[in-house]
């Protein structure tokens, strides 16, 4: 004897699976149109001169979506904008852990670096530059993109003088030698000292 629920449930199991795909789907883009809703608002704002507006819907494309590179990049332009180079590098950085094949950060991350460096003289933030100059060079993404290559190889001359300029003012010169005490060290070539009848 056959069952007659058989025929249904298996139909059931095949229909299932792809019942949720398409469910998750539609999920996940009305959380990306969402995300690029914000951001096409927030760019608008931009180009009307509202950035601080604009930073709000960028923040909340980044609530919605913290994944969005976009979102971070977006935000991290603003605190560029504001010369906010801390948080700019926060959310460079964040966007470039996300997605490593956006190579165009790397220029934006250099230079937020460099900016930063200028503001706390901290070697540190030019160590950092290199570092990710060095990086963006040797990125086979990068090498393809002419213009950024040529970019960062300007920013790591940049960057190299400028340690060696930092290294020459950790240097103590010889001025910065201590000098003797009236009294002491007043010896002649004989090694008597002053004034020494001997």
């Amino acid at each position: 004897m056959r069952n007659c629920h058989t025929g249904r449930g298996a139909l059931a199991a095949a229909v299932f699976p792809t019942a949720m795909i398409v469910l998750l789907a539609l999920a996940g883009s009305g959380c990306e149109s969402k995300v690029k809703r914000y951001i096409r608002e927030g760019d608008r704002l931009r180009k009307d001169e509202k950035p601080s507006e604009a930073l709000a819907l960028y923040e909340k494309a980044a609530e919605a979506d913290p994944m969005s590179a976009k979102a971070h990049e977006k935000i991290a332009s603003v605190h560029k904008f504001y010369a906010r180079y801390d948080k700019a590098l926060e959310h460079y950085l964040k966007a470039f852990e996300i997605d490593p094949d956006r190579v165009a950060l790397y220029e934006k991350i250099v230079g937020s670096y460099l900016h930063l460096y200028g503001m706390t003289k901290q070697v540190d933030d030019l160590s950092k530059a290199r570092e990710f100059a060095e990086k963006g060079l040797n990125d086979r993404l990068a090498r393809r993109d002419p213009e950024l290559t040529d970019e960062l190889k300007a920013y790591l001359t940049r960057v190299r003088e400028m340690m060696a300029e930092a290294a020459k003012q950790q240097e103590p010169s010889p001025t910065d030698q201590p000098t003797p005490k009236q009294g002491e060290g007043d010896t002649d070539a004989a090694g008597k000292g002053a004034g020494s009848d001997e």
